[in-house]
């Protein structure tokens, strides 16, 4: 296998109740893992519900690696997926030693609402989209006042850029305790890089209500396929 880039920042191994965890440096339990799989790991991952152990491959033996850091060095495949998973004991996770870093590795099933798709493309694809994307929200245009925008009371937009380029954006509105997507972009060369997913967990977090989608008929396909997809991340 070729590799590409540098190590990536390490774990530390911490034995409790018998078990060798994957911890911080500091002790704490990390709050996210990530990995690089490929699109057909993503693909049935999403439609079974849950990542099973992966065994493509001699050096997994069917395990499930994952990092502290996006580990590019394996973005090896023809269409690579970077993921983020929530963290949690209940997954199985151990700690592993490979080389001089320490990573996580788990024969367990995965469920899918913890496995999170950031990106999608070639190894430049995926470490410029997660070294440079960065969010900005701004009100709809509707009067507030003097008030200061609050998201968790105000309707607002959600701007993705890449390099302080515009590389799409979504509109959220608040009804009861849910926000409501109005309207949604991604500019066509920045499709199917998880930038629409970004957004929307992005409007999840600073709102801090689930997303609810509009109904079939006042969806676009490119909705339809988003909420298919990546929908359970967004409640």
């Amino acid at each position: 296998m070729r590799f590409l880039g540098k190590v990536v920042a390490s774990l530390k191994e911490v034995y409790q109740d018998g078990k060798v965890l994957p911890r911080l440096l500091n002790g704490e339990t990390p709050k996210y893992l990530y990995r690089i799989m490929s699109e057909d790991e993503y693909q049935a991952g999403i439609e079974k519900g849950k990542f099973y152990p992966f065994s493509g491959t001699a050096l997994e033996r069917g395990r499930t690696h994952a990092s502290l850091k996006p580990d590019f060095r394996y973005a090896n495949y023809k269409n690579n997926i970077l993921v983020k998973i929530i963290y949690t004991d209940e997954d199985g996770w151990k700690a592993k030693h490979t080389g001089a870093e320490v990573v996580a590795v788990t024969d367990q099933p995965i469920p899918a609402k913890r496995v999170i798709k950031l990106a999608q493309g070639s190894a430049t694809t995926l470490r410029k989209v997660q070294a440079n994307l960065e969010y900005k929200v701004t009100d709809m245009g509707m009067p507030i006042g003097d008030k200061i925008l609050d998201p968790k009371k105000h309707d607002f937009i959600v701007r993705a850029f890449t390099n302080g380029k515009l590389v799409g954006e979504a509109s959220f509105s608040h009804r009861g305790i849910h926000i409501y997507p109005y309207s949604s972009k991604v500019t066509k060369e920045s499709q199917g890089q998880g930038i629409a997913t970004g957004i929307y967990l992005y409007a999840r977090k600073i709102s801090d209500k689930p997303i609810k989608p509009e109904g079939p008929d006042s969806q676009t396909d490119d909705s339809q396929a988003l909420w298919k997809k990546s929908g359970h991340l967004f409640n």
